[in-house]
């Protein structure tokens, strides 16, 4: 039987997946040192406190509780199995461990008021109403000091690997913790060094992220949920320098003043996603206003006219770089174009290399001799799907700043 030279290998090696790499490499001891010598390259690194995800196959780990034959486990410990496990660590009478036993690299975020972290656990912890049910059970029982009876027990903690295609299951001996098995887990898959990522999404807005200690993560767009200032600044020390200004980022707010509007990296990058979470309350004008970023999108939620029409005037008075760009997906694109006539000193204009058929003419307004704002329809960036939505918002509408002469006068 021929061997392949170590040369060969990882030229074979440097071509897989990262999660197929890592794969064969855990099933064969000699491979493990070139998987891990070889740079890593990611398009979409997941992680939560419990689970990470690799290019949409998903590492997870949850804790269940050993049964006995002689006797039958308590009701509420009983449904832990039931339901597939906690996505969290278990102590020796099945309530959840909250130390947070930091390593060198791990992180703790911080910052969320109790009563949102009850309503994102009980959320994240449950998928049937059965589950749910159960979930608020133990959360309730934990919040009145955990009037459930006091029964010792053996937890264990059991590991999945799945995708679109396959799912595959580890169970643990007792003993073994979600937060030691996660971090060696993703150091084993991730090698050594400085690792690529395009997006880095976090999963988490409070709780612990376990990281290897000799991994550093180059990113180019990071996507986060609430509390996305805590966030940041927890994970910076796991970023490589490298990574700065960031292309993108991606953030969670549920007001116009949140901190995270005031944060460097967010600042610096260059195009800001932006989801509103619940209703759009405050004065997001002047928030949007005080970004400097070139691209601004608002993804999820949707400021009033009025405040667009602010904002307009913001750009008008402090006039934006060519290229900058402000864009939010709406159901009255029609509507805000007629009132952008009525409130800001348009004209009528169509711009081609902007050209849409749905919305062929838009607004333009000069503000220089050299620097025009106009204001246009165009589809959305996930137009097709939104376009199968009953509520969908396959359109959006467009302010930028473009060179003068770039729109034509119309009617």
């Amino acid at each position: 039987m021929t061997q392949l030279n170590e040369d060969i290998l990882k030229g074979i090696f440097s071509f897989l997946e990262p999660n197929t790499r890592y794969i064969i490499a855990a099933r064969c001891l000699s491979l493990r040192p070139i998987h891990k010598s070889l740079p890593i390259h990611i398009d979409h690194l997941k992680i939560s406190p419990s689970s990470f995800s690799i290019n949409g196959s998903t590492h997870a780990f949850r804790s269940m509780i050993q049964e006995a034959e002689e006797q039958k486990l308590p009701r509420h410990l009983q449904e832990i199995n039931d339901d597939y496990g906690v996505p969290y660590d278990l102590t020796s009478t099945g309530k959840r461990d909250d130390d947070a036993d930091l390593l060198f690299q791990d992180v703790q975020v911080g910052g969320i008021r109790f009563a949102q972290n009850f309503i994102d656990q009980f959320n994240a912890n449950s998928g049937s109403l059965e589950g749910q049910m159960n979930e608020f059970i133990r959360v309730a029982a934990s919040m009145r000091g955990g009037r459930l009876p006091v029964v010792q027990c053996t937890p264990y903690i059991q590991y999945t690997l799945s995708n679109d295609y396959q799912m595959s299951t580890v169970t643990y001996p007792p003993g073994n913790r979600i937060r030691h098995a996660i971090r060696r887990h993703l150091g084993n898959v991730l090698g050594n060094g400085e690792v690529s990522v395009r997006l880095l999404e976090i999963d988490c807005q409070d709780g612990v992220l376990r990281f290897p200690g000799d991994v550093k993560l180059k990113v180019q767009e990071i996507k986060l949920r609430r509390n996305g200032n805590a966030v940041l600044h927890a994970i910076r020390p796991v970023i490589s320098e490298r990574s700065f200004p960031l292309q993108k980022i991606s953030i969670l707010v549920q007001e116009a003043g949140d901190p995270v509007f005031q944060n460097q990296v967010v600042k610096a990058s260059g195009a800001v996603d932006i989801r509103i979470d619940y209703d759009p309350d405050g004065n997001w004008a002047e928030a949007l206003k005080k970004l400097p970023n070139k691209i601004v999108h608002m993804a999820v939620g949707e400021i009033p006219i009025e405040q667009l029409g602010e904002l307009a005037f913001g750009w008008m008075e402090n006039p934006r770089m060519e290229g900058s760009k402000f864009s939010m997906p709406s159901r009255d694109v029609a509507t805000i174009l007629e009132r952008a006539a009525e409130v800001l000193p348009v004209c009528n204009a169509t711009i081609e290399s902007r050209r849409c058929d749905e919305f062929p003419v838009g607004a333009s307004i000069q503000i220089s001799e050299d620097l025009e704002i106009n204001i246009y329809g165009a589809m959305a960036p996930n137009h097709e799907k939104e376009l199968l939505k009953p509520n969908g918002k396959p359109w959006m509408i467009v302010m930028e700043s473009m060179a003068f002469g770039s729109a034509a006068p119309c009617g």
